[in-house]
């Protein structure tokens, strides 16, 4: 129980890596199978939270480009004026 809170209490100050570190450690060494479970559910939230937090990244990304001109999108020839 105690490796679980230490892990916890990493991963609340986004010391991710030494939390996995210690949350694969109760999972391969825990013989309290509750505590295993919410070790792999902490894992799993952890490399969803993470995933989350690249696709907003590359979003905010797009969002922060200039607007590309419809022709050079397309390749489209320019139209010519009055047209």
């Amino acid at each position: 129980m105690k490796k679980y809170l230490i892990a916890s209490c990493l991963r609340r100050q986004k010391k991710t890596a030494e939390a996995v570190a210690i949350y694969q450690d109760v999972i391969l060494n825990s013989h309290d199978n509750v505590l295993e479970e919410s070790a792999r559910w902490q894992l799993s939230n952890m490399r969803w939270q993470q995933q989350m937090d690249q696709q907003l990244k590359r979003l905010r990304e797009l969002q922060q480009k200039p607007d590309v001109d419809a022709n050079e999108a397309t390749d489209a020839p320019p139209r010519a004026e009055g047209t």
